[in-house]
């Protein structure tokens, strides 16, 4: 999740988006203020980072960048292997949702950020 959210954040087209999380859920116990199942401002997302690279294992989690400030409207219950296979939001830039210890999707309708991060993790 940690090197996703690094590439994610690094992309010009992502760049003074406000950025959020809920639902965040870690073998080391909740992540607080993140383990609301509402979003919640991300404020420094390379401190985000760091926490999530510190947990031994993420279970579960929503991250979301938005344009401008406006804190979305969302409840985050549905996240799971079963849960909706498209946006939570219309007005998400990317949705990032890791569940099950094992998967990471990310949501976009941006065809460059998709292009970005195929381009940069096929190389790898």
């Amino acid at each position: 999740m940690a090197v996703v959210l690094e590439a994610l954040i690094a992309m010009p087209a992502l760049v003074g988006c406000a950025w959020y999380a809920g639902a965040v859920e870690t073998l080391d116990g909740p992540q607080s203020p993140y383990f609301a199942c509402d979003a919640r401002r991300v404020w420094d997302m390379a401190d985000f980072i760091q926490k999530v690279k510190a947990c031994s294992q993420l279970l579960n989690g929503v991250i979301l960048a938005m344009k401008g400030s406006v804190c979305p409207e969302i409840l985050i219950t549905d996240v799971t292997a079963e849960g909706p296979m498209e946006k939570f939001l219309e007005d998400t830039l990317v949705e990032v949702r890791a569940f099950d210890t094992s998967y990471i999707e990310v949501y976009t309708d941006s065809e460059n950020i998709i292009t970005d991060l195929h381009c940069l993790f096929l190389r790898k």
